[in-house]
């Protein structure tokens, strides 16, 4: 049974930013460890800033794959099986594949038992959850919509594609009586309210806007006493022909060319709005792409 079918009363609003379960917005932080971090506070009363880099280093054995992704039930896992994630001051965010440090994953500050999935298609069942404590949810940000947020109540174009993962931290209502979820993204302070959205919520889809809420999971139970961690390099592999259009929206990216046989095309890097002119040519050619920062699928090139 859903741990919180039988609440019957959730207030008006929450914000749990305000109750000081929400540590500070990230670039390119990883969406279960946020949701950690809540639980963790709302459990022990201590907000530490737990390490992203030690799923990407660490859990790697099932279809978590660093930096080229994965899912939130793997991170879950292995956080389980791991008894627990150390501090991101002791195990530092790289933003690239790295080894796997036993020493510093050794020193766990904070940790859970378990976790569950909050019925799909139910926006009575996860305003229950959000109620409680942050929650870690999947959804579609492919879209240049929702990329290129700005403020206000999201009520843009997006898919269904569970793409990306972010954290629903409340949830409230305009003064214009439009509903919304208060959602923390992963895309620094520069993007959207300070790194936040809010998206509309009571939409007649089933499965909420931008799929928001297909596959949602909170942390059951946390705790470990606190002992005393973002740049990102992905590979995209691209066909490049004739002249390629970015949907990368003046991102702060420097990339370099390599083409298939690892010949160095382009060996200065170039900022990205410099890339388009850099590439056209007569002919085609397959280039393997290194960005100075992690990207989303959407952050990609369109032939």
């Amino acid at each position: 049974m859903f741990r919180y079918e039988n609440l019957t009363a959730v207030p008006t609003t929450m914000d749990w930013r305000q109750k000081g379960a929400v540590t500070p917005v990230k670039d390119q932080g990883q969406c279960a460890v946020a949701a950690m971090e809540g639980i963790n506070q709302l459990s022990t009363g201590k907000l530490i800033s737990l390490s992203e880099q030690e799923l990407v280093d660490c859990d790697t054995s099932g279809e978590d794959q660093g930096c080229n992704g994965g899912l939130m039930d793997e991170a879950f896992k292995f956080i389980i099986e791991n008894k627990g994630l150390t501090t991101e001051s002791n195990y530092p965010y790289e933003a690239t594949d790295g080894t796997c440090s036993t020493a510093k994953e050794s020193s766990p500050a904070a940790k859970i038992t378990g976790y569950e999935d909050v019925p799909a298609n139910s926006e009575s069942a996860l305003l229950k959850a959000v109620a409680m404590q942050p929650i870690s949810v999947a959804i579609d940000a492919s879209g240049s919509d929702f990329q290129s947020y700005k403020s206000g109540v999201f009520t843009g174009e997006c898919g269904t594609q569970l793409d990306h993962g972010v954290i629903a931290v409340g949830y409230g209502e305009t003064h214009e009586g439009t509903k919304y979820w208060l959602v923390k993204n992963s895309w620094g302070t520069s993007w959207g309210e300070d790194g936040y959205i809010r998206m509309q919520r009571d939409v007649d889809a089933a499965e909420g806007l931008c799929a928001f809420l297909w596959k949602e999971k909170y942390h059951l139970t946390s705790n470990l006493s606190t002992l005393t961690n973002e740049k990102a390099i992905s590979d995209l592999f691209v066909k490049v022909q004739w002249s390629v259009k970015l949907l990368c929206m003046g991102k702060d990216f420097t990339g370099e060319y390599i083409d298939s046989s690892r010949d160095i095309i382009t060996k200065t890097p170039t900022d990205i709005d410099a890339l388009p002119k850099n590439i056209i040519t007569n002919g085609s050619l397959k280039a393997k792409v290194k960005l100075s920062k992690a990207i989303i699928p959407a952050d990609s090139f369109v032939i």
